[in-house]
């Protein structure tokens, strides 16, 4: 959303609420995820200049070309990356930092970051994307992490990096209660409406 919010578009949009967004690019994300399940086998972490070779070719544009030595599993998501259900939105999200897009918005926009998603961290995405929004004064821009719950449920573990798009999308998502809050609250906020009457009344209004 962050292309569409920050260019020229027929319908503008009028504000924008981003998902526990990665605050890094998602290449990075998935190295770092691939290297933390690197050691929890042996054997991981040789493994691992492969994956990033692999990486480093897809940031340059180039075919992921995976090793025939990495586990199935670790395959399987490269070429998630590449298959053409997926592109070019991941090769366009491959090396975007949302962090250093934000300052390009100039409209309504929320970054809910959730403690417990299973894709991105709390600490290393979330601090990046609150110190990108801090100070901004061209338009609000606010940051909320909601208290102990992701801001997508999916259930059913499987490991972080066999995770793939599609295993995502089959299962059942929905937000959890305490996210729908804080943005129906901040939707309150950036409206200027009563909360006597829903919230689909008062924007018919």
């Amino acid at each position: 959303m962050l292309h569409y919010a920050t260019s020229s578009q027929h319908v503008p949009l009028a504000g924008l609420v981003l998902l526990a967004p990665p605050g890094r690019p998602v290449g990075e994300v998935l190295l770092s995820q691939f290297a933390l399940q690197a050691t929890q086998f042996p054997g991981g972490a040789e493994l691992m200049p492969l994956v990033e070779a692999a990486a480093a070719r897809y940031s340059a544009g180039e075919p992921m070309n995976s090793d025939p030595r990495l586990p199935d599993s670790v395959k399987m998501v490269l070429a998630s990356f590449e298959s053409p259900a997926n592109l070019p939105l991941a090769r366009e999200l491959w090396n975007e930092d949302a962090a250093d897009v934000l300052w390009k918005l100039d409209i309504p926009t929320l970054i809910l970051i959730g403690r417990k998603d299973l894709q991105v961290d709390a600490t290393l995405d979330g601090g990046a994307l609150e110190r990108a929004a801090a100070g901004r004064t061209t338009s609000p821009l606010s940051t909320r992490r909601t208290p102990t719950t992701s801001s997508k449920r999916r259930p059913a573990p499987l490991p972080r990096c066999c995770r793939t798009r599609q295993w995502l999308q089959r299962r059942w998502t929905h937000l959890d209660p305490e996210s729908l809050a804080m943005i129906l609250d901040w939707l309150y906020e950036v409206l200027s409406i009563t909360r006597e009457l829903p919230i689909e009344r008062n924007i018919e209004k």
